[in-house]
């Protein structure tokens, strides 16, 4: 049995992939990443696909591959995005059977000689070097120690930026015991997050502290902690952090901008439950001694249950996105009015909300609401008939660019609450620089029919893709698709064909700089929608301002052997591409 993380709301939860009973079934899960404009982390959809020749296949909703596996490759669980598209172990020598066997990383392409170990009879022996669970572009931490039999034993270390950052020691049975530094789950450059305390038989004891700093160069400060029992419980007065607590400097075209999360929970645990009043705090300013400001709470009972009135921020509460709701809770359900608020360089901009059944949290009536991603730059909010929760009827979708909000897009929904009929649509990631808009029918819930993509760039409006959906909502036939992030400086498409919504055959890409839009990249898919043989890709963060691209080989799904990167000078573009690097993948 192989596990895969699911990214939902929660940072990990697993799904089970059973390699006994390997039918062709597709998993829609939700992911993490890094937004390096907005300094924050976004959600982002993914499929993970099981093919009829034992394939797992990794890939984007609009059919981009992140990652192909056979079987054999399934060595460790995948954590996040990155990881899934980035982070693969390499085998080193292949020995006979009952022979001790090296695993080294391979990050980007690169492979890292000195992380990784051995594995002896399956299990890991003697010192390794390893990633921590949430590496990433951000997070490269690495964890130092001793396996005996597949069991951490003894003194293991944090290694951070080349600098010791935490640790502890290890009984023979992987038992956690004395005194120790963890990292949080996220801990990143912009959330430099540390637990400190004792362990007793595996179990946090007495007074721990959570610790936080902006980045090496800078000093620890205590911004939370509380006690445990002997059990390893939460007991008393505690200040719990948000998660993916952040903060984050950055320079953008000569201005400079700080993106904010530090949001901490402050109250009483009894025997690990909340009890009695808890109150939300936000940090909102540039300097370390500024103070968190209180901005909203409630109280549970004493079964640690919601009630009474309550201020809670969003689920992506942050300096560009100061959303929070208020209301009541009865017996841990929402009910009555509830109100949405929104603040804008620390003022309240606007009101909205809707109402809750008797119940409890079903929405009734007519709501207006904001979108998950809602923030500075994404301002969009839908307006309709909640009936028994679900959306029915005709529901407006609303941006505001400048001063005003302006219907954007409309959806309606059948008294089987499916989507049903004309819809004009927004993209996933859509905001200010990127105002996508896809326009077709539904029919019981799915795409049908010709679906046209439009793109507004300021008070111009320009068809740019389309395509056909066929049985079950599966895309067929030729289509023009836009990248997901999409926008003025990155301005690229996607031309093939999908056959039962698979990409086959050539694909080609083409990128517009000035006027028109010219072929930049192009390869092929195989009948399951795998990439083999030559192609030439565009870099992950490729733009106007940073062209690169890649040509090399493809060989089931993977880059193997050389390829080389190559850049155009975008004040220079009569010069084309030029060589400036290459890079070999092992097959």
């Amino acid at each position: 049995m192989n596990f895969f993380k699911d990214k939902t709301l929660d940072p990990v939860t697993w799904i089970q992939i059973n390699s006994d009973n390997f039918n062709e079934d597709k998993y829609e899960q939700t992911g993490l990443l890094w937004d390096y404009y907005w300094n924050r982390y976004f959600q982002v959809k993914f499929q993970i696909l099981r093919t009829k020749k034992k394939v797992i296949k990794y890939s984007t909703n609009n059919g981009i591959n992140l990652r192909v596996d056979t079987q054999k490759d399934l060595l460790y669980p995948l954590n996040n995005l990155e990881q899934i598209k980035y982070l693969k172990w390499l085998e080193i020598q292949n020995p006979n059977l009952n022979q001790s066997e090296r695993w080294i990383l391979i990050w980007k392409g690169q492979a890292l000689a000195d992380i990784g170990g051995e594995y002896s009879n399956g299990s890991k022996q003697g010192p390794w070097k390893e990633p921590i669970e949430n590496y990433w572009t951000l997070s490269q931490v690495y964890y130092i120690g001793n396996y005996l039999d597949g069991e951490r034993i003894g003194i293991w270390k944090y290694i951070y930026e080349d600098q010791l950052i935490g640790g502890g020691i290890y009984d023979n049975k992987n038992i956690k015991n004395g005194k120790w530094i963890e990292l949080s789950e996220n801990f990143s450059n912009n959330a430099n997050i540390t637990y400190s305390g004792e362990y007793k038989n595996n179990k946090k004891v007495d007074k721990w502290e959570i610790k936080y700093r902006f980045s090496c160069v800078y000093q620890l400060e205590c911004i939370g902690g509380g006690s445990y029992n002997q059990e390893g419980i939460k007991n008393g007065l505690w200040i719990d952090l948000i998660d993916n607590f952040y903060r984050y400097n950055s320079n953008f075209n000569q201005f400079q901008y700080l993106s904010l999360r530090q949001v901490t929970f402050n109250g009483e645990y009894q025997n690990g439950k909340k009890v009695g009043r808890w109150d939300t705090y936000f940090r909102i300013e540039s300097l370390f001694q500024s103070q968190f400001q209180l901005i909203g709470g409630g109280s549970y009972d004493e079964t640690g249950i919601k009630n009474g009135n309550w201020i809670e921020p969003s689920n992506n509460f942050y300096k560009y996105s100061q959303v929070t709701y208020e209301g009541e809770y009865q017996n841990g359900k929402k009910i009555n009015q509830w109100v949405t608020r929104y603040k804008q360089k620390d003022q309240l901009d606007f009101i909205c909300g809707g109402e809750y059944d008797a119940v409890g949290s079903i929405k009734k009536g007519f709501w207006v609401e904001l979108s998950d991603e809602f923030r500075q730059d994404n301002q969009i909010v839908y307006q309709g008939i909640y009936h028994n929760g679900k959306k029915i009827g005709r529901w407006d979708i609303n941006f505001r660019e400048l001063d005003q909000f302006e219907k954007i897009g409309v959806c309606y929904y059948d008294e089987q609450f499916n989507k049903i009929g004309f819809q004009k649509e927004i993209s996933e990631s859509f905001f200010n620089l990127s105002q996508v808009i896809y326009i077709g029918e539904y029919q019981d819930g799915q795409k049908t029919g010709q679906w046209k993509i439009y793109w507004k760039n300021n008070l111009k409006i320009e068809e740019l893709g389309s395509g056909l959906y066929g049985e079950n909502g599966l895309k067929k036939g030729n289509w023009i698709e836009l990248a997901i992030d999409f926008n003025e400086d990155k301005q690229v498409t996607y031309y093939g064909e999908y056959h039962y919504g698979q990409k086959v055959g050539l694909w080609v890409t083409y990128f517009r700089f000035s006027v028109n839009f010219e072929e930049i990249g192009c390869g092929c898919y195989d009948d399951e929608g795998i990439q083999n043989g030559f192609w030439i890709e565009l870099d992950e963060d490729f733009s106007g301002s940073k062209q690169i691209i890649y040509k090399g080989q493809y060989k089931n799904g993977k880059k193997f052997e050389k390829w080389q990167e190559f850049k155009r000078d975008k004040w220079k573009i009569d010069q084309g591409f030029q060589k400036i690097g290459e890079t070999y993948y092992q097959n």
